[in-house]
């Protein structure tokens, strides 16, 4: 689908590797990295963009991820049914409820 591969990569939380900055070269305290599969980024980018209030714009989806955006259908009705998510003016976001359920959301996707 994309051309190159989406990263994860997380930071170290370990004290000590902060207090040692003067002994790294590159001080990015990067503590490991993964790709992500093809199949996963669409729930990948929901479960970082929905962390916005804003939301996302739904055009950026299919762009980001190379996933037609109507394929989130049967999930996005049921979270709207169930008051999680609200789309308005081609931002799809969380209801104000929906920010403390985030998980649950995200489930509707799988």
């Amino acid at each position: 689908l994309l051309a190159s591969p989406v990263l994860r990569t997380w930071k170290t939380r370990l004290p000590k590797d902060y207090l040692n900055a003067a002994n790294q070269i590159d001080k990015t305290f990067l503590a490991g990295q993964e790709s992500i599969l093809n199949q996963d980024l669409g729930l990948e980018f929901l479960m970082n963009a929905l962390r916005l209030q804003q939301g996302f714009d739904i055009s950026l989806f299919s762009v980001r991820t190379g996933i037609p955006f109507q394929n989130l259908e049967k999930g996005l009705q049921t979270a709207q049914q169930q008051g999680l998510l609200e789309i308005k003016g081609g931002q799809l976001r969380t209801s104000q409820r929906g920010q403390f359920f985030l998980n649950e959301i995200l489930e509707h996707f799988l």
